[in-house]
């Protein structure tokens, strides 16, 4: 049970720094250019950030899969372990 907490704890801290790291691009790539014949380059680079961002947003939804996948596996081992400790009595089999 602490390896499963400790591995949500890591994959939260992963993906919050990778949210972080999306959004300071995002904040780059909200700036609005009027490309003309000169400016060529930073379409590319527009379109690269662009790029960049898309991957993160896979990564991003590949990380809250799996934090929903710990998450739902911490609660049900929990369940498990609290109806282990209440160990309700069991009824004697009936000849």
């Amino acid at each position: 049970m602490v390896a499963l907490l400790f591995a949500l704890g890591a994959d939260l801290a992963v993906l919050f720094l990778v949210m972080f790291y999306r959004s300071a691009l995002e904040s780059h790539e909200h700036h609005q250019f009027f490309i003309d014949g000169a400016m060529q380059h930073v379409a590319g680079e527009k379109t690269v950030l662009v790029m960049r961002i898309e991957k993160l947003d896979r990564l991003i939804k590949a990380l809250y899969a799996v934090s929903g996948a710990l998450f739902v596996a911490i609660a049900a081992l929990g369940l498990w372990q609290l109806m282990q400790m209440v160990n309700l009595p069991q009824t004697p089999d009936s000849p």
